[in-house]
């Protein structure tokens, strides 16, 4: 008499090969998965590092410009004979979108601050030097006077210039600020974000 039961048997070969397939296409896609979010959670990251760190230097520097005495000049780099920086305060000899790399202006302690911005490929930068010295250093390398307000080592800075608009060469004008900021410590590619920032800033004092 047949045992109407169904008799124990073990898995077949094919039946083992279809139930490691299954496992493994699971496990990848998890594992995709996971990838994409890590991902996704570093660029993030940087991007708010960026934005925190840009947003951050417009203020300092728009709340120095805004409070300054006066306006003292603004340069694109170029140099008389004795090697000087040659200033202008007469914004309306240029273009509203021309593209200037110094900024002077004066505080009400008789100081006056230099805002510069450097696109020297071995050294971008974009800082301040209060012009307390006879002569204050142009090189990158001169570090001793400068406030950076970027750390060089994580940030590199690009596209930095400033403009200017004025109505007339007897009103003070208004400055724009335009600079982008990209990581440097990202490995991965998609993580290689950069921001751009800019904003305009007016004095808030008349005088020149």
């Amino acid at each position: 008499m047949k045992n109407i039961f169904n008799e124990n048997r073990g898995y077949t070969l094919v039946e083992l090969l279809v139930a490691m397939i299954l496992l493994i296409t699971v496990g990848s896609i998890m594992a995709a998965i996971i990838v994409i979010s890590l991902r996704g959670s570093n660029r993030s990251t940087n991007v708010n590092d960026i934005r925190q760190e840009g947003n951050f230097a417009l203020s300092q520097m728009t709340k120095m410009i805004t409070y300054a005495q006066g306006f003292e000049g603004i340069s694109d780099g170029t140099t008389d004979g004795d090697g000087k920086l040659v200033y202008t305060k007469n914004c309306t000899l240029n273009p509203t979108t021309y593209k200037y790399k110094y900024l002077k202006i004066s505080s009400f302690d008789q100081g006056t601050t230099t805002f510069i911005c450097n696109d020297n490929p071995t050294g971008n930068l974009i800082a301040s030097y209060g012009a307390s010295l006879a002569k204050w250093p142009r090189t990158v390398g001169d570090t001793t006077s400068f406030i950076r307000y970027f750390n060089e080592v994580k940030y590199a800075v690009s596209a930095c210039f400033f403009t200017c608009l004025q109505e007339n060469s007897s009103v003070t004008p208004t400055i724009g600020i335009s600079f982008t900021v990209q990581k440097l410590d990202a490995t991965l590619v998609e993580n290689k974000v950069s921001l751009d920032f800019d904003t305009t800033v007016g004095f808030r004092n008349s005088g020149n």
